[in-house]
């Protein structure tokens, strides 16, 4: 129907010219009849037919499989639906995306998107969390997917007059196996001008997660000022144990909230954090932004921040507070930090740095110019060998704008754009803001929104943002 319709439109086009042309040249309404119906008429619009460029043939069908690139949002059929990728298990095997789309029975959510589980070992897709909660979110999961990281209200621990509990955001993990849920966040009553809890990292096994109770504030205009302390807590969930590590890890408040950010070790022991806070103990002799590594059971606190002379990292240029560093993550199981700075430091340009806790080397693996970020961290992932890197480059402006979904290979500096089929094509849409890397860095997880990768258009006839998973090389 698409050709013919074409065709139709094509025809009508060669009459008009034929009827034009003889117009022109005929002087009257007889004439121009009979020119249109002379040889010499003819001629001239058949030219014209020719010279026409011959219309556009549809573009081809989007493949429903690819060797290298696969659907992480779709149903058991292999329909695609919306989605976007929240995590990745450590062997590529199961990734974990959000959806408003319910991929095993089609219904549409109005309120929230839900978590789903694909399993690309051949156990499909599970519904990863059960709850009837408007504001679901997605934090993490697991490297062997059995827990995953969420935020969704919960009892505030108060009751109305009429019987109805009152709801608070709180962090709650899900068990994969059992199905169990436990919530992980106290309430926030618990501490005096707690405003919300900040997901800061689970460690491998499941059993403890970190987070950040941020203040309550007052704001005057754009000035805002905490009305109470930036709060560092773990939760030991095998003991049910919350730990308060507020003396330990000192955090100065800026507009209100933490100035630093912290992330927990996959074994669980050690703390990462940022701080503009005084620790001479551990050699900081700066009023300004560093990094710190916390040994949890010992109390003990490490300067992180330095080069591999040992001299602390400072900002070159600045008075006062300067800019903020930030921690990224830990590699090669718990023994390296990377860390973020969006401006220059003593140790060079700003970027990703990662540091050798055993032996004190400093590398910068990455510029600041190739990843955005939320001022802390990156939005980038790294494999645990620190090999890959994967992220999203960012070009030109609106009508033009591109953000691919790139792996770089840091030891040889290849890059692969993972929004590509195994036939070359590459997709035509756009990825949001993360690439996740596998552990292992042989599979990237990524959401983006191209109509001529797996799928094809949306139900609408438009774009829709979809899950993926990339086998790398």
């Amino acid at each position: 129907m698409r050709t013919t319709t074409r065709r139709l439109v094509l025809a009508a086009a060669s009459v008009a010219v034929v009827l034009t042309t003889a117009a022109c040249g005929g002087g009257g309404n007889d004439a121009s009849t009979q020119a249109s119906a002379s040889p010499l008429g003819a001629g001239r619009a058949n030219t014209l037919a020719r010279s026409r460029p011959p219309p556009t043939p549809p573009p081809p069908p989007t493949p429903t499989t690819d060797a290298t690139l696969a659907l992480a949002s779709a149903t058991a059929s292999g329909r695609a639906v919306s989605g976007d990728v929240c995590a990745v298990s450590a062997d590529g095997g199961k990734v974990l995306f959000t959806s408003n789309v319910n991929p095993l029975g089609g219904t549409v959510s109005v309120f929230h998107p839900d978590i789903f589980l694909k399993d690309f070992n051949g156990n499909g897709v599970t519904r990863a969390v059960t709850t009837a909660s408007r504001t679901l979110t997605c934090l993490g999961m697991t490297p062997n997917a059995n827990t995953v990281v969420f935020s969704a209200d919960a009892s505030n621990g108060n009751v109305d007059a009429l019987g109805n509990s009152g709801s608070e955001l709180a962090i709650l993990v899900q068990n994969q196996i059992t199905g169990q849920q436990t919530r992980v966040t106290p309430l926030l009553s618990t501490f005096a001008n707690v405003s919300e809890f900040q997901f800061a990292g689970v460690s491998d096994d499941g059993s403890r997660v970190a987070f950040i109770a941020q203040p309550t504030r007052t704001c005057s205009g754009y000035d805002c000022t905490a009305t109470g302390p930036a709060r560092m807590l773990l939760r030991d969930l095998a003991s049910g144990s919350l730990i308060n590590l507020e003396s330990q890890v000192r955090f100065t408040t800026s507009q209100g909230t933490a100035d630093g950010n912290a992330w927990l070790s996959p074994n669980g022991r050690t703390l990462a954090f940022s701080s503009r806070a005084a620790y001479p103990q551990a050699g900081d002799t700066t009023a300004g932004s560093d990094v710190y590594a916390l040994d949890i059971a010992s109390g003990n606190v490490r300067l992180v921040s330095t080069d591999a002379a040992g001299r602390q990292l400072t900002f070159p240029g600045f008075q006062g507070p300067g800019p903020s560093f930030g921690v990224q993550t830990f590699l090669a199981d718990s023994t390296r930090i990377a860390f973020f700075s969006d401006n220059d430091t003593t140790a060079g340009p700003g970027g990703v740095y990662v540091k050798d806790l055993a032996t004190g080397a400093l590398n910068r693996v990455l510029d600041r110019n190739l990843t955005a970020g939320d001022g802390y961290r990156a939005f980038l992932s790294f494999s645990d060998d620190g090999r890959k890197v994967a992220y999203v480059e960012g070009s030109g402006g609106g009508q033009t704008y591109s953000a691919l979904p790139r792996v770089i290979d840091l030891a040889s500096g290849v890059r692969v754009n993972a929004a590509t089929l195994t036939n070359g094509t590459v997709g035509n849409g756009n990825t949001t803001t993360t690439v996740l890397l596998s552990r292992d860095g042989k599979t990237a997880a990524f959401g983006n929104n191209s109509t001529n990768l797996l799928g094809g258009l949306s139900p609408l006839g438009g774009a829709e943002l979809r899950a993926y998973r990339k086998l790398l090389p």
